[in-house]
C-alpha cells in the first residue's frame, strides 16, 4: 500500500506503508525485508537551485571525507591481506548524495562495524534512512516525463563533526553487491569506530523524532556540595577551637610558672619542669557562680598573691614561692563571704601517683586512694566508731612529687571517696557544733599549701621537720637508746582486783626467769590509783609499792606509770578541782564542769590545762607522786577528741580540741620525764614516743601494723611504739577470774567452798595485802544476779556470763557447743552452769579454750584465768615487732607453757640484739638531724621504682634491711620484693639481685624473711 505525503512545497512523497511500518509522529518507520525506495519528483523551478547546492555538497563532502579518513588509516577495502586499497572519494560531476561506497557493505545494524547497543528505538530510526536513502536509486514511478539520470539531492543534516581515528581492526572487504543502497547513502561514507555518536545525531536531527531525543540534563553535584559543606564545618570548628584554647591558655598562664588556673571555671593544674600534669582539681566546689571580680584594693595582700573574688560568695588568694631549691610552693587561701558557703576544694587522686599521710584511717590502706573516708572532721578518734585514728598530721604526700599541707588553724573536713568512677580527696572549712564550735574568723576560711619537686624523697625531706635533737639532753638520749634496745613490760588488766603489788612484783618474777630478754619499762595502767584522777597509789592495793619499786629498780627495771587529764568524780581531787576551777567547763556556764565518761569512769571532768591555775596543781601532784614513790616516767594516756565532753569550754579558747593534747604534753614535760602518748597531732618532743592505737588479738590486727607503722614515720612521727605482742587485752575477753565465775553461777556451794589465797613469792614482805578470800567476795555479792546471754554468731552459739563488780564487766566467752547440746536453750544452760563444782568450771574453762581464737591459761601466782591470743598469731606478731623501734610485751612467751615457742623468743632476742639494734640506733640518729622515719616504705629506697609504691606488706630498717613477715593465717610462703641493689637472704645466706620478685618464698612458722643491704659491688 502506497501513500502521498507533502513535503514542503510542491514535494509528493510516495510512501509505501508495508515496505516502511507504520506511522509514528507523521513520520514512516518500519522494518521493511529489503530497502524501500522512495521516489521524489523535482519540478523544473526547482532544479537550478538544486545545482548549485549540490556544488557547494560536493565541495564539503570532500573536504570532510579527507579530515576523517586519513590516506595513511584508510582501511583495507579490498586486495590482498596487507595491503590496502585507497577509497576515492566523489569524482566531479558526481551527484551531492554520491559518496564512496563500500562493496559489500550491508544495510543493517548487526552487520555494521564495530557495533555497540544503541538505544531503544533506534532500529526504526535506521529503517527510515534506509529508505530515504533508497529513494535516490529507485525508478521514478510518479512521472514518466522527467529523466532517470536526473540529480536527487540528499536530504539535508547537519553536518557532522570531525571523526576521531579508528584505533579498531579493519573489518574484511565486502562485496558491493550485497549492498542495495544507493550511492549517496550515509552508511557509505568512511567511518572509524568513534563516528557512531556523531551518526546517531545526525539520523536523530533527519528524524525529528522528540520521544527518542535523549534529554540532556544537568548534573547534579552532591559530592562537590557534601564535601563543601564538610569543609565550611571543620573550619568553624577549627576556628572556635582555637579561640576557646587560647582564652583557656591566657587564662591558665596568667598565673605563676608551674600552675595554671582557670578562674571561670575554677580548674587547677600543677605541672612538673617537662610540663607533665602532676595533680588536677576543681577549687570552689561550693561555689555556684562562674562571675569573677578583680579583688577591692583594701581586700588585696601586700604579699605579690592574686586575689579574686565572687560576689557575695568568697574570695580566693593564690601566693607563689620557692622556699628551697627545686621545690615550688603554691599557697591558697579561701575566705567565706557567705554563711552558706563552706570552701571545698576536690583534687583527682586517680590520674596516677599514689598517695600518703594524714594518719590511720577506718580501713587502713596503703596507698592511701584505695581507702575510703567519709566526709568528718579531722580530728583524733577510734577508728572502730570514727572515721580517723588517734594520730594524725594535715599532711598528703604524692609519689608523682607533690604535697598538700593544711593549716593547723583551719577547720578541716576531710573526704576520700570513688566520684563517677573518679577517686577525689576533698578538704573543706566548715564550721560545726563540736569539734569547730570556736574560731577566730566568723566565717570558714580553708589555708594550704602545695609543694611538688621532681622527686618525692626530696620532696618529704624538705617537708620533714629538722633539728629534732634541739634542747635535747644527755638524759633524753639515753632515754630513747634504752626504749629502742629494752622492751616495755604492760601490766593491764581489766580490773582493780588484778592490778597488786602482788601482780607486778610476780609479772617481773617471770621476765627475770625468762633470762634472755632484758629487764626495761614496767608500765602500769591507770589502775595504779584508786580512781581515775587521784594520781596516788591505792594504798589497799600498794601497801609496800615503795618498797617493792626500789627492788624492782635495783633488778634493773624502770617504772613507768600510765596518767590522763580526767579526772573521776569519785576522785577526791575532783571537789578540788571545781571548786578551783580547774576543769573543763560547760559551754554556756563557768561554774559546772563538763563531764564525760573515759574507760573504767563513768563519770569524770577534765582538767582546763589552758587554766594558769591548773598546770602548777598538776605539776605538783606528780611530783609529789615522783619523789614518793621513785618513778622514773610517765606514760600520758590523752584519749582522742571524742572522749572530750561534747559542749566544751576552756579558759583559753582552742580553735581545734586536739590542740589539748599538744598542751598536756608540754605541760608535764616541764616538770617529769614522758616516755609516750597515746595521742597526737603535733610530733611531742623527744624522747617521747607515740603508741600505736589498740588492736585485737586477730590476724587483721595483725595485718594493719606496717601501714600504720609506715604512715606514721611519713606524717612525721619517726618515734613509734607499737602495741604488745599478740594484741592489747581484749576489752571482753581481757581476764577471766574463775573465782569470779562460780560466784555468778553457783552461789548456794559457793558458801560451802574457799579459794585458797594467792601464794606470795618470798621476795615480797609479808605485810603485802592478799586478795580475800572467795568467802568473802560471795558475801558482797549477794544481791548480784546471774546474767547468762547467748548470741547467735557467725562461728557457733556463745554462752556468756557477766559480773558488774564497781563499774567493770568481766566476759567470760566459751563455744559450748563442745560440751552441751546445740538446742539447748539460755534457761537450760544457766541451770547447768549453777551446777557445775569448782573442779567442774576449771574443765569447762579447758574445754572452751579449744573453741576460742587463742588459749585460757592458768596464772600460776593469781590462780586467774588469762586469756592468750592464738599461738601462731603471737608467734608471727611477735616476728614482725622483733624489728619495730619498741617491743612491747603483755603475754610473756613463757605463758604458752611451750618450748618451741620459747626457743623461737630466744632466737628472735639474739636476732635483735645483732642486727636490729645497731641499725635502730643508727638511723634514730639520723631521725633527729633530718626527720626521716626510722621504718621506712621501701619507695624511699627507690623512689623511681613503680612497684615499691605500693608494697603494703614490707618495710625498711633505715636503708640496710628490709623486712618481709608472714601476717596470714596458716601459710609458710608469700611474694617477697626486693628494690634495686645486691641484697643477703637472712635465712639461707644467699645472695638475692634488687629490682625483682621472689615468688613462693619459703618462710616456715619459726623463721621471718629479712634481707640485709649489700655493697653493690658484690658479685655472686
Amino acid at each position: 500500500m502506497t501513500t502521498n505525503r507533502k513535503f514542503g512545497v510542491g514535494l509528493d512523497i510516495p510512501f509505501v506503508d508495508d515496505s516502511c511500518g507504520t506511522m509514528a509522529n507523521g513520520v514512516a518507520i518500519g522494518r521493511p525485508a529489503t530497502p524501500p525506495i522512495i521516489r521524489i519528483k523535482i519540478p523544473e523551478r526547482y532544479q537550478t537551485r538544486i545545482d548549485r547546492n549540490a556544488e557547494t555538497k560536493k565541495e564539503e563532502k570532500r573536504e570532510e571525507v579527507e579530515e576523517e579518513v586519513p590516506k595513511e588509516s584508510a582501511p583495507l577495502l579490498e586486495g590482498t591481506p596487507g595491503k590496502s586499497d585507497e577509497v576515492d572519494g566523489p569524482k566531479d560531476g558526481d551527484s551531492p548524495g554520491d559518496l564512496p561506497n563500500i562493496a559489500g557493505a550491508p544495510l543493517s545494524r548487526r552487520h555494521r562495524r564495530n557495533s555497540i547497543s544503541l538505544p531503544a528505538g533506534l532500529d526504526t530510526i535506521e529503517s527510515q534512512v534506509a529508505c530515504d536513502n533508497a529513494n535516490g536509486q529507485a525508478d521514478d514511478t510518479f512521472s514518466e516525463s522527467e529523466p532517470e539520470n536526473v540529480d536527487v539531492e540528499a536530504p539535508k543534516v547537519p553536518k557532522r563533526t570531525a571523526r576521531k581515528k579508528s584505533v579498531m581492526p579493519l573489518r574484511a572487504p565486502l562485496d558491493d553487491s550485497d549492498l542495495e543502497l544507493p550511492e549517496n547513502s550515509p552508511g557509505n561514507s568512511i567511518t572509524s569506530i568513534n563516528s557512531i555518536s556523531s551518526l546517531l545525531k545526525e539520523k536523530l536531527s533527519m528524524v525529528a523524532l522528540p520521544g527518542f531525543r535523549k534529554v540532556a540534563k544537568k548534573p547534579k553535584n552532591y559530592k562537590l556540595k557534601a564535601f563543601v559543606a564538610i569543609l565550611f564545618l571543620c573550619i568553624v570548628f577549627l576556628v572556635g577551637f582555637a579561640y576557646v584554647f587560647y582564652h583557656q591558655q591566657v587564662l591558665q598562664r596568667a598565673y605563676f610558672e608551674r600552675i595554671r588556673f582557670n578562674k571561670e571555671e575554677r580548674v587547677v593544674k600543677l605541672y612538673d619542669y617537662e610540663d607533665n600534669e602532676l595533680l588536677a582539681g576543681v577549687l570552689g566546689n561550693t561555689i555556684y557562680s562562674d562571675l569573677v571580680f578583680k579583688c577591692l584594693p583594701e581586700d588585696e595582700l601586700n604579699d605579690g598573691s592574686v586575689c579574686m573574688e565572687w560576689m557575695h560568695r568568697a574570695r580566693l588568694y593564690l601566693q607563689f614561692n620557692n622556699p628551697h631549691e627545686g621545690v615550688f610552693c603554691y599557697q591558697i587561701t579561701w575566705k567565706s563571704l557567705n554563711p552558706l558557703v563552706n570552701p571545698t576544694d576536690c583534687f583527682d587522686w586517680s590520674k596516677g601517683g599514689h598517695w600518703y599521710g594524714g594518719g590511720q584511717a577506718k580501713n587502713m590502706t596503703w596507698p592511701a586512694e584505695l581507702g575510703v573516708v567519709k566526709l568528718a572532721p579531722f580530728i583524733t578518734g577510734d577508728v572502730t566508731q570514727e572515721e580517723w585514728g588517734n594520730v594524725l598530721q594535715r599532711y598528703f604526700l604524692n609519689s608523682k612529687g607533690v604535697s598538700i599541707s593544711i593549716d593547723s588553724k583551719t577547720p578541716l573536713y576531710i573526704a576520700i571517696d570513688t566520684i563517677e568512677d573518679r577517686k577525689q580527696f576533698c578538704i573543706q572549712a566548715r564550721h560545726d557544733d563540736f569539734a569547730y564550735f570556736y574560731h577566730n574568723a566568723v566565717l570558714p576560711q580553708l589555708n594550704y599549701s602545695i609543694c611538688t619537686s621532681n622527686n618525692i624523697k626530696v620532696l618529704h625531706g624538705y617537708m620533714s621537720e629538722k633539728s629534732l635533737w634541739d634542747g635535747l639532753k644527755e638524759q633524753d638520749i639515753e632515754t630513747i637508746n634504752s626504749l629502742l634496745t629494752e622492751p616495755v613490760w604492760q601490766i593491764a588488766p581489766n580490773r582493780k582486783e588484778q592490778m597488786t603489788e602482788a601482780t607486778v612484783y610476780n609479772y617481773t618474777e617471770d621476765v627475770i626467769a625468762l633470762a634472755f630478754l632484758r629487764q626495761g619499762h614496767v608500765l602500769l595502767n591507770e589502775l595504779w590509783q584508786k580512781n581515775l584522777g587521784d594520781f596516788t597509789m591505792d594504798t589497799s592495793r600498794f601497801p609496800t609499792m615503795t618498797d617493792t619499786i626500789q627492788i624492782l629498780q635495783r633488778r634493773g627495771f624502770k617504772i613507768v606509770l600510765s596518767i590522763h587529764p580526767f579526772i573521776s568524780t569519785e576522785s577526791y581531787n575532783f571537789k578540788t578541782a571545781v571548786k578551783e576551777k580547774f576543769l573543763v567547763m560547760e559551754r554556756s556556764s563557768d561554774q559546772i564542769p563538763a563531764l564525760t565518761r573515759y574507760k573504767g569512769s563513768l563519770s569524770a571532768g577534765m582538767l582546763d590545762i589552758t587554766n594558769n591555775q591548773s598546770v602548777p596543781w598538776l605539776q605538783e601532784l606528780l611530783h609529789s607522786v615522783v619523789k614518793k614513790y621513785n618513778i622514773n616516767s610517765f606514760y600520758l594516756d590523752l584519749g582522742t577528741a571524742y572522749n572530750m565532753p561534747h559542749f566544751y569550754r576552756f579558759e583559753r579558747t582552742l580553735l581545734n580540741p586536739d590542740e589539748y593534747k599538744t598542751l598536756f604534753t608540754e605541760a608535764v614535760l616541764e616538770h617529769a620525764e614522758v616516755i609516750g602518748v597515746s595521742s597526737a597531732v603535733k610530733r611531742p618532743r623527744p624522747p617521747v614516743f607515740v603508741s600505736l592505737p589498740p588492736l585485737t588479738s586477730t590476724w587483721e590486727s595483725l595485718k594493719q601494723i606496717i601501714p600504720t607503722v609506715l604512715t606514721y614515720g611519713i606524717i612525721g612521727y619517726p618515734f613509734i611504739m607499737p602495741g604488745p605482742v599478740g594484741g592489747d587485752l581484749h576489752p571482753d575477753l581481757a581476764y577471766v577470774n574463775y573465782t569470779s565465775i562460780y560466784l555468778k553461777a553457783m552461789e548456794k556451794e559457793m558458801r560451802k567452798t574457799t579459794v585458797p589465797p594467792v601464794t606470795k613469792p618470798p621476795e615480797v614482805k609479808p605485810s603485802v595485802k592478799e586478795e580475800p578470800p572467795a568467802s568473802k567476795w560471795l558475801e558482797e555479792d549477794l544481791d548480784e544476779d546471774l546474767d547468762v546471754d547467748v548470741e547467735n554468731g557467725t562461728k557457733s552459739h556463745k554462752a556468756e556470763v557477766k559480773h558488774n563488780h564497781t563499774g567493770d564487766v568481766n566476759v567470760f566467752s566459751a563455744n559450748y557447743d563442745s560440751f552441751f547440746n546445740k538446742n539447748v536453750n539460755v534457761s537450760t544452760a544457766a541451770d547447768i552452769l549453777k551446777n557445775l563444782t569448782v573442779t567442774n568450771s576449771v574443765e569447762v574453762l579447758e574445754k572452751a579454750s579449744e573453741s576460742f581464737p587463742g588459749d585460757i591459761m592458768v596464772n600460776d601466782h593469781t590462780q586467774e584465768f588469762t586469756f592468750l591470743p592464738d599461738k601462731e598469731l603471737y608467734i608471727r606478731w611477735l616476728q614482725l615487732a622483733t624489728f619495730l623501734p619498741v617491743i612491747r610485751f603483755t603475754h610473756l612467751p613463757s605463758t604458752y607453757k611451750d618450748d618451741s615457742v620459747l626457743e623461737m623468743a630466744k632466737a628472735l632476742t639474739s636476732l635483735r640484739v645483732k642486727i636490729v639494734n645497731p641499725l635502730l640506733k643508727k638511723y634514730a640518729k639520723e631521725a633527729l638531724d633530718s626527720g626521716l622515719p626510722i621504718i621506712r616504705p621501701l619507695w624511699m629506697l627507690d623512689p623511681s621504682d613503680p612497684t615499691c609504691h605500693t608494697v603494703v606488706d614490707e618495710f625498711s630498717v633505715g636503708e640496710e634491711l628490709i623486712v618481709a613477715p608472714v601476717i596470714q593465717e596458716g601459710t609458710t610462703e608469700r611474694e617477697v620484693y626486693l628494690p634495686a641493689g645486691v641484697w643477703k637472704d637472712g635465712i639461707d645466706g644467699s645472695l638475692r639481685k634488687g629490682s625483682r620478685w621472689i615468688h613462693k618464698y619459703r618462710v616456715p612458722q619459726t623463721k621471718i624473711a629479712y634481707f640485709v643491704k649489700m655493697p653493690d659491688n658484690t658479685r655472686f
